[in-house]
């Protein structure tokens, strides 16, 4: 039958030139830095690191100016633009307008008179000579509008046509259903 042994059995090799021994495990020491030779008597200051300057990106071909273009270009140019001089007046934002609420009432209304003497005036319709109507158009504004006739007739009083599409079929139940 089966009897253990007092020592278990592990996995021995069965070479003659290999010896199995138990052997105590020894502390792990930190290795030890070898000392270095001193260079200078006095610490060096840790140097700044300054990088080198940036690669510059080429200059993109720019546009030309006005001064650049031939003198028909150049007058072209100006006639189209607005003077210079001028500042650009542009609408004021909502934003803008709450912030600036109540502190500058009387500066918007200079602005504003000042916007008004800027524009152009626009001479009324009454400055204008009116232009009289030739007699034939002026007989036309002498009869009075025509009147449609009432119910379904057309401008001659003839009743009007009714085309198939304007007929709706109505499903039999319901006709049933209005008698």
């Amino acid at each position: 039958a089966y009897a253990p042994s007092a020592e278990p059995q592990g996995y021995a090799p069965q070479h003659a030139d290999v010896q199995i021994t138990r052997v105590a495990p020894q502390p792990y020491r930190e290795p030890v830095a070898a000392p270095q030779q001193r260079r200078d008597a006095q610490p060096q200051a840790p140097q700044v690191y300054i990088p080198p300057a940036a690669e510059q990106p080429q200059q993109a071909r720019r546009m030309p100016s006005i001064d650049d273009l031939p003198l028909p270009g150049q007058s072209l140019l100006r006639a189209q633009t607005p003077n210079e001089g001028e500042p650009e007046s542009r609408r004021r934002t909502l934003l803008e307008r709450l912030a600036n609420f109540g502190m500058s009432r009387a500066d918007e209304l200079r602005a504003h008179q000042s916007e008004t003497a800027q524009q152009p005036r626009i001479a009324s319709p009454s400055n204008y000579q009116q232009q009289q109507p030739s007699p034939v158009h002026a007989e036309y504004a002498k009869r009075p509008p025509q009147q449609r006739p009432a119910g379904a007739l057309d401008a001659q009083g003839r009743p009007l046509q009714r085309s198939e599409e304007d007929q709706l079929e109505i499903p039999a139940f319901l006709r049933r259903q209005n008698r």
